[in-house]
C-alpha cells in the first residue's frame, strides 16, 4: 500500500514539474519574441541608401515602414513627395510621448522635416531629417501645452539630400490633444 502511494506521488510530482517547465518555456518564448518585435531597427541606418548615410538624421527615427501600414504610394521621383501622419495625436500632460506616427515613405527622393505649429503660431515641435524609409512612432512636444485640444498644422519640408536645401513645403491639418 505504501509503495503504491509513493509511486502515485512521484508520478504527480513528475507531471507538475513537466507542466511547470512547459509554462516557463512558453513564457520565455513569448518574452523573447516580443522583445525582438518591440525593439525597432532605430540604430540600423546602414540599410538606408548611401546618399542618406552620414547625414545628421533624426536620432529617434526608425528605419523601415510604419508598422501596421501597407505601402500604398504609387508615385515616386523628384516631382512627388508623400508622407503619412496621425492627424489626431494624443500627448501626456507633460507633453511627452505623443503618438505622431509620421513616416517618410521609401518611395520619396527627399529628406523630410516635420514641424508642428498650433493655430496661434506656436511651434511645438521640429524634427531632424527623416530619410526616405524612416518613421517616428512618437515624439515629445518641445513646448508645453495645457491639457486640451489644439487645432494645429503639420508642415512637411522636402529637403534635397545633396545640398540640404528645402525644395518645397506641404501641410496637413492636425488636432493635438494633451491629456489631463
Amino acid at each position: 500500500m505504501r509503495l503504491r502511494k509513493q509511486s502515485n506521488s512521484k508520478a504527480a510530482l513528475t507531471v507538475v514539474l513537466f507542466l511547470c517547465a512547459v509554462v516557463i518555456g512558453l513564457v520565455l518564448f513569448i518574452l523573447l519574441t516580443q522583445e525582438t518585435a518591440v525593439q525597432p531597427k532605430d540604430s540600423d541606418k546602414s540599410s538606408l541608401p548611401a546618399q542618406f548615410q552620414g547625414l545628421d538624421l533624426e536620432p529617434k527615427a526608425i528605419t523601415g515602414a510604419l508598422p501596421g501600414t501597407q505601402e500604398e504610394f504609387t508615385q515616386s521621383g523628384s516631382q512627388f513627395f508623400s508622407y503619412r501622419i496621425n492627424s489626431t495625436p494624443v500627448f501626456r500632460r507633460d507633453g511627452s510621448e505623443g503618438n505622431i506616427l509620421v513616416e517618410n515613405p521609401s518611395i520619396n527622393a527627399y529628406l523630410m522635416i516635420l514641424e508642428l505649429e498650433t493655430s496661434d503660431r506656436l511651434e511645438v515641435y521640429q524634427s531632424g531629417y527623416l530619410a526616405p524609409g524612416q518613421y517616428l512612432p512618437s515624439i515629445c512636444l518641445q513646448e508645453s501645452l495645457n491639457p486640451g485640444q489644439y487645432p494645429a498644422t503639420a508642415y512637411f519640408q522636402a529637403v534635397d539630400p545633396e545640398n540640404l536645401e528645402i525644395i518645397w513645403t506641404t501641410q496637413c491639418p492636425v488636432t493635438i490633444t494633451v491629456k489631463e
